[in-house]
């Protein structure tokens, strides 16, 4: 049973849809939200359709550096995609509605698979700079709860479907395509991780930290759309402070590794 938007947040985002349904017709594949220096990614494949964000009625507009605030239309694997290039935070004011706004709009859609992506620092001592990450679970703290955007909320372990997680590590396998596992830790920033906290972090389990896409995946999830999450690691943790990381400097190793990330989104939107 899915989720039940409640009242104002369904007619809110309806207009969304409404316009969106609109402007471009045709039946979506997948949607994709773009994290952190993402978007590029997509500005040279097959592009069909670009809006701004600022055209959608009830839409939020983004502040992050790196985030565009565009919904691209495209083709990857042949499959015709929805990207948001540009997401929500909650260190931007943003409130739960507005964060969790791109999955509200897929599933208004009628989009039944969206693939989270994300900048993450990387916890886990095996990973390296440029790495991508499927994210098998997540650790939330944000301290915030999508439950309150529903009339009636189901409790569900999974965020991401167990099902296209496997089917993607058997291909990226069989391909020889680099990736790894692990779980996705997000605070709400925007400050970037202390020593004590990197060590925190670690122990309970955590292997890479970022500002998002949990609360998006979750209500993805309760309206019974099928998720998948990606990390792409732009710096390794240590706990013993040496430098400072800057936003920038996440945006230049997102740019790097983009062409191994791209083949692994493209083979996951071809799993179905």
């Amino acid at each position: 049973m899915k989720s039940i938007l409640r009242k104002e947040i369904l007619e809110k985002y309806s207009k969304s849809a409404e316009f969106v349904n609109k402007y471009f017709p045709n039946k979506i594949h997948t949607a994709i939200v773009a994290g952190s220096g993402f978007g590029e990614l997509f500005e040279g494949n097959c592009l069909l359709e670009e809006i701004s964000y600022s055209q959608i009625p009830n839409f939020p507009q983004p502040t992050a550096i790196g985030h565009k605030g565009n919904l691209i239309f495209v083709e990857i694997a042949n499959k015709l995609c929805m990207v948001f290039s540009g997401r929500f935070h909650f260190y931007e004011k943003f409130s739960v509605g507005e964060v969790a706004s791109v999955s509200i709009l897929a599933g208004l859609l009628g989009i039944d698979k969206m693939i989270f992506t994300n900048a993450a620092g990387g916890l886990n001592q095996f990973y390296n700079v440029g790495d991508c990450v499927i994210i098998r679970d997540t650790i939330n703290f944000l301290y915030k709860s999508e439950a309150c955007l529903f009339q009636t909320y189901e409790i569900k372990q999974d965020i991401f479907s167990r099902s296209w997680n496997n089917k993607l590590i058997k291909k990226l396998t069989d391909s020889k395509i680099p990736f790894q596992e692990g779980v996705y830790l997000s605070t709400s920033g925007p400050t970037y991780e202390t020593p004590a906290e990197i060590r925190f972090f670690r122990r309970i389990g955590a292997d890479c930290v970022g500002m998002s896409t949990i609360i998006e995946a979750k209500v993805a999830s309760q309206l019974g759309i099928d998720n998948l999450g990606i990390s792409l690691i732009t710096n390794t943790l240590v706990e013993v402070a040496t430098s400072v990381i800057s936003h920038d400097e996440v945006l230049i190793a997102s740019r790097k590794a983009l062409p191994v990330a791209k083949k692994i989104i493209e083979e996951a939107v071809n799993i179905y």
